[in-house]
This record gives C-alpha cells, sequence and structure tokens, in this order.
C-alpha cells in the first residue's frame, strides 16, 4: 500500500513540474517580442485600423525610451502621435488596388 501512494505522490509531483516547465516556455517566447494586433472594420466609407501593441519585458524600456523623447516617464499625446506617425511609415493600406491615406484617430 505505502509503495502505491509514493508512486502516485511522485507522478503527481512530476505532473506539478512539467506544467510548471511547459509554462514557463510558453511565457518565454514574447519576452523579447514587440507583439502586434490589428483591428480592422470596413465600412462603405471608411476603412478603420487599430493596433494594438505590446512590448515584451525584454524590450519594454528600449521601446518606451524610444517614445519617451524627454526622459520624464509619462508619454505625451505629442509623444504619442509622433510615434504612431513613425510607424505608420511603415504600413500601407489598399483597397481594391487604391493606396488609401492615414487619417489618425486616438
Amino acid at each position: 500500500m505505502r509503495a502505491g501512494l509514493e508512486t502516485a505522490w511522485r507522478r503527481s509531483v512530476m505532473a506539478i513540474l512539467i506544467m510548471l516547465a511547459a509554462a514557463d516556455a510558453v511565457s518565454a517566447h514574447r519576452r523579447d517580442e514587440y507583439l502586434q494586433a490589428a483591428r480592422i472594420a470596413v465600412e462603405p466609407e471608411e476603412v478603420r485600423v487599430g493596433l494594438e501593441l505590446t512590448p515584451g519585458i525584454e524590450v519594454a524600456d528600449a521601446v518606451l525610451a524610444d517614445i519617451d523623447h524627454d526622459g520624464d516617464a509619462a508619454l505625451s499625446g505629442n509623444e504619442k502621435d509622433e510615434y504612431a506617425a513613425r510607424l505608420a511609415t511603415g504600413l500601407t493600406l489598399e483597397v481594391d488596388g487604391t493606396h488609401c491615406e492615414w487619417i489618425w484617430k486616438r
């Protein structure tokens, strides 16, 4: 009976260790990445694109320093707008082969 309990206990401990190792491996891949998500709404007269950018912990300081030019640890509206404008230089949008102009809205 005791051997059966010891085996079950060891299996439980191994299962917990495997789950912890897997959880660390799953979360580790985003630490040094800049995750980007886009939401696109197509209307008859406009296309709205919402971008959500989430820096991983290893790149967050560099990203924030790139946006926060005055170094006050607060992102002003102008700093956000300037960063968005810089991002837009790498983005293109076409609808039915027609290039669309970006109009920024907060």
